[in-house]
Protein backbone atom coordinates (compact mmCIF):
# COMPACT_ATOMS: atom_id res chain seq x y z
CA UNK A 1 0.00 0.00 0.00
CA UNK A 2 2.62 2.30 0.92
CA UNK A 3 4.31 1.89 -2.85
CA UNK A 4 0.81 2.82 -4.47
CA UNK A 5 0.83 5.29 -2.27
CA UNK A 6 4.31 7.25 -2.98
CA UNK A 7 3.80 6.15 -7.10
CA UNK A 8 0.69 8.28 -7.03
CA UNK A 9 2.46 11.33 -5.20
CA UNK A 10 5.59 10.53 -7.19
CA UNK A 11 3.45 10.96 -10.84
CA UNK A 12 1.56 13.97 -9.38
CA UNK A 13 5.42 15.99 -8.67
CA UNK A 14 6.34 14.88 -12.32
CA UNK A 15 2.48 15.32 -13.70
CA UNK A 16 2.67 19.09 -12.26
CA UNK A 17 6.23 19.71 -13.47
CA UNK A 18 5.37 18.68 -17.18
CA UNK A 19 2.44 20.73 -17.30
CA UNK A 20 4.70 24.00 -15.85
CA UNK A 21 7.21 23.04 -18.99
CA UNK A 22 4.61 23.23 -21.27
CA UNK A 23 3.36 26.39 -19.83
CA UNK A 24 6.95 27.77 -20.59
CA UNK A 25 7.04 26.22 -23.85
CA UNK A 26 3.43 28.13 -24.61
CA UNK A 27 4.56 31.43 -23.28
CA UNK A 28 8.03 31.36 -24.93
CA UNK A 29 6.69 30.04 -28.55
CA UNK A 30 3.39 31.65 -28.31
CA UNK A 31 2.06 28.67 -29.58
CA UNK A 32 -1.44 26.04 -27.93
CA UNK A 33 0.15 23.43 -26.32
CA UNK A 34 -1.89 20.33 -25.51
CA UNK A 35 -0.47 17.86 -22.91
CA UNK A 36 -2.07 14.39 -21.85
CA UNK A 37 -0.89 11.91 -19.49
CA UNK A 38 -2.43 9.19 -17.82
CA UNK A 39 -1.48 7.93 -13.92
CA UNK A 40 -0.24 4.71 -12.99
CA UNK A 41 -4.39 3.79 -12.02
CA UNK A 42 -5.03 4.58 -16.20
CA UNK A 43 -6.63 8.09 -15.11
CA UNK A 44 -6.15 10.67 -17.74
CA UNK A 45 -5.32 14.28 -16.85
CA UNK A 46 -5.10 17.00 -19.57
CA UNK A 47 -3.66 20.40 -19.79
CA UNK A 48 -4.04 23.34 -22.58
CA UNK A 49 -3.39 26.63 -23.74
CA UNK A 50 -6.34 26.66 -26.24
CA UNK A 51 -8.38 29.70 -25.53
Amino acid sequence: MQNQSNLQVTFSKQRDGVFKKATELSTLCGVDVVVVVFSPSNKPYSWDTLP
